[in-house]
Parts: structure tokens; C-alpha cells; sequence
């Protein structure tokens, strides 16, 4: 209920009271009293509960939102609101109830990849399915941001026959998603391998899924918000079907390929399903509903996003200049050290001229690890501590070379 109402608000063309009530207030509360309840030793029981009851206290603020809006609304028209009927109750349930079916599609297609991954493939999988493809969440939260704000407007437009009207707006708005998603899905794209050994070197495995993502989210972005328009036209049942289609598509491509080229084919499976998400509202948009979403402003967008290419090709460059520097210093050190102790490493002579092969030479095993971009914690940890011990049986075997060297 507070969902409906805090949303309906937004039909009175403003955003202050979700924002306040919904992204701001619950928001910045949950956390808060989620965390109280642990320190408290509620339990889960608990923490669901005070969880709930943040809902609650914004359904007090969002129906007295709601409220105040339709008091000044019919009292500034002079209007009489309207008795409830069959034929207000038809017309309600005959959007809303193709509009259930469609957003709890629209969760199965987030979420049946890493379902099925986990399923298909193993559920260590799945974890880095998951992992490898938060990248893609940004720019999704700020398209959802820009459609909840023009989504009205545009709806207002449609039922008023304003299509040039809501062309130019969804071209605006298709201009500033550009700008927002371009240069993030450029650097996930040309980058997945440093982006993602953030999480763990095993993350790197869904490389290939991240990339085929960001290819399809920067195609698709200039389209801006397209699916919105088939709904803000009143064509909920349109939108249902759209939706059921990406389904079937994103399930089936998954059972189809993933058991045999992995989490790879799950990623390029839900880059079709967007290219399609966008693509079929688009065509239908154009051709029923006589509105264009491309335009000059998102291809300004884009024209402007792609020197992040060179200066993400520039950095990468300097990067890998600096490491490989670092690694030769540290490569000389341990040559150094090696000198000075050489049963750390590397072949040498016993006392009766008999040449032996000793450990690896600390410095290829550190010249290697620091030629990569971005250093593992954990095994510079472990490299620290084999080196230790080395150095330990050195200082233990030292007396016995001294003495053999006595009785020669």
C-alpha cells in the first residue's frame, strides 16, 4: 500500500515526497534500526520486524502525501470526486492486473540467470556470476531514476495526442542516459579484469559475462527509456507481452548454453535480453504510437563519453608502465639478496665442487607477481612468510657449512 501510494504522488508531476518519504527517510532509517536490532540481540524474528515497521511509518507519511495532493486538487478544479463504480473498477483492474504480471516478469529476468547458473553449473558459480556483474548496477539505478521522473510527464503528453512533444522529451532523456551509462559501461567493458579482481582473483572468471553486458547496455542506452513509453501510453497488456517474451528468451538461452560454455554464455544471454528489451517497445513505440526515441542529444552524449576510452587506454598504459618499473626495482633487491645468501636460491657449489640445484630465486617469483596490474593481498602474504622460513633454513644451515668448510 505504501508503495502504491508513495508512487501515485508522482502523478501530480513531483518528486519530492518519494524522494523524502521513500529514498531519503526509509533509507536512511532502515540501516539504522536494522542495526539497533542486532545490537540488541533481536534475532532475525527482530530484525524483520523493525525492518516492517520502517513500511509502516512511511505509509503514514506517504498516505497523508497523497491525501493532501488530491484535497488540493479537487479543490483547485472546483471538482467532485468521482463515486467508486464497476466501470472505474473494470478500467483499474484492466491496466493493473497485466502490470502485475509484467513486473513480476520483470524480477524473474533479473534474477533466473544466477538461479539457473547455480543450478546448471554449481552455486560457486552462481556467487561469481553474481559478483562479476554488479558493475551493471549503476547505470540501471540512474536509467530507473530518469524514467521515474519524465514517466508521468510523458504519460500526460500520450494522453493529450502531444506525440512531438514526448518524442523530444524521451530524446532528452535518452541524451542524459547516455551520458550517465556511456562512460561506465565503456570502462567495464575495456577494463573487466582489474574492475573485477576487486572481489577475489576467482571473480575474473566472469570476465567475459561483464564485457558482453556492457556492449549491449551501451547500445542500447541512446534508446533511452523506451519500455516506460508502451506503459505510460496505457498499454499495460502490450507491456505484459514484451516482457513475457524477455522470459523466454533469458531462460531459454540459459538452459540452451550455459551447462556447456558456462557463466560466459548466462552474461551474453541477458545482453540479448536487453538488446530485445529495448528494441521490440522501440519498434512498437515508432510504429503504433508515432513516437522516435532516437535523437541528437544522445548521440552528443555519446560523442562526448568516448575520450574515456583514450584516457582509460592512457592510464591503463601507465599503470602497467609503473608496475613493470616497481618490478625491476623489487627484481634487483632480491638479486641482491640472493647474492648475499645463495642458498635462498638458484644453483651453487658445495664445499667439494658439486653444483646443486637450490630453491627458485625469490626474484622471478616476485618479478612475476608484481608485472600484474593490481596485487594480491593474500598471496604477497604467503610469499612474505615462505620467504621467512627460507630465510630461517639458511641462518640453520649456515654452522653446517661453516664447518664443512673448516674440515676441508
Amino acid at each position: 500500500l505504501h508503495s502504491v501510494l508513495v508512487s501515485g504522488t508522482r502523478g501530480f508531476n513531483t518528486m519530492i515526497p518519494q524522494t523524502l518519504i521513500e529514498r531519503v527517510g526509509r533509507a536512511t532509517a532502515m540501516p539504522m534500526v536494522v542495526a539497533i536490532a542486532v545490537g540488541l540481540g533481536m534475532g532475525p524474528v527482530g530484525v524483520g520486524a523493525c525492518w516492517a515497521a520502517t513500511t509502516v511509518v512511511a505509509l503514514i507519511f506517504s498516505s497523508r502525501a497523497m491525501a493532501k495532493r488530491v484535497k488540493r486538487a479537487t479543490e483547485n478544479k472546483g471538482l467532485v470526486p468521482v463515486a467508486p463504480s464497476r466501470e472505474i473498477a473494470r478500467d483499474f483492474w484492466s491496466f493493473t492486473a497485466p502490470r502485475a504480471v509484467g513486473q513480476t516478469a520483470e524480477v524473474a529476468v533479473n534474477w533466473i540467470d544466477t538461479v539457473l547458473v547455480g543450478v546448471l553449473v554449481s552455486t560457486t558459480a552462481a556467487g561469481i556470476y553474481a559478483s562479476g556483474t554488479r558493475y551493471i548496477l549503476p547505470g540501471i539505478y540512474a536509467a530507473n531514476a530518469l524514467m521515474q521522473v519524465t514517466g508521468p510527464r510523458i504519460s500526460g503528453m500520450l494522453s493529450k495526442g502531444d506525440k512531438h512533444e514526448a518524442s523530444q522529451l524521451i530524446k532528452v532523456v535518452a541524451g542524459w542516459q547516455s551520458a550517465v551509462m556511456w562512460p561506465i559501461y565503456l570502462i567495464t567493458a575495456l577494463f573487466p579484469s582489474p574492475l573485477l579482481r576487486v572481489f577475489g582473483p576467482e571473480v575474473v572468471a566472469a570476465k567475459g559475462a561483464l564485457v558482453a553486458i556492457s556492449v549491449a547496455m551501451l547500445v542500447t542506452a541512446p534508446a533511452g527509456p523506451v519500455a516506460s513509453v508502451i506503459l505510460m501510453a496505457g498499454r499495460s497488456r502490450q507491456a505484459m507481452f514484451n516482457t513475457l517474451v524477455l522470459v523466454v528468451i533469458n531462460v531459454g538461452g540459459n538452459l540452451l548454453f550455459v551447462p556447456k560454455h558456462g557463466i560466459t554464455a548466462a552474461g551474453m544471454t541477458w545482453g540479448a535480453t536487453i538488446l530485445v528489451a529495448a528494441l521490440l517497445p522501440g519498434w512498437q513505440a515508432a510504429r503504433s504510437l508515432g513516437v522516435a526515441t532516437l535523437g541528437r542529444p544522445a548521440f552528443v552524449a555519446v560523442a562526448v563519453a568516448l575520450p574515456v576510452y583514450h584516457a582509460g587506454q592512457q592510464g591503463a598504459g601507465q599503470g602497467q608502465v609503473g608496475a613493470q618499473r616497481h618490478a625491476r626495482q623489487r627484481a634487483h633487491h632480491d638479486e641482491r639478496q640472493h647474492v648475499a645468501c645463495p642458498k635462498l636460491g638458484g644453483p651453487h657449489e658445495d664445499g667439494d665442487g658439486q653444483r646443486h640445484a637450490g630453491q627458485p630465486a625469490a626474484g622471478q617469483a616476485e618479478t612475476a607477481h608484481y608485472l600484474e596490474p593490481q596485487r594480491d593481498g593474500q598471496r604477497r602474504t604467503q610469499e612474505i612468510a615462505a620467504q621467512k622460513r627460507r630465510l630461517d633454513v639458511a641462518r640453520r644451515l649456515q654452522p653446517v657449512l661453516h664447518e664443512k668448510q673448516h674440515q676441508r
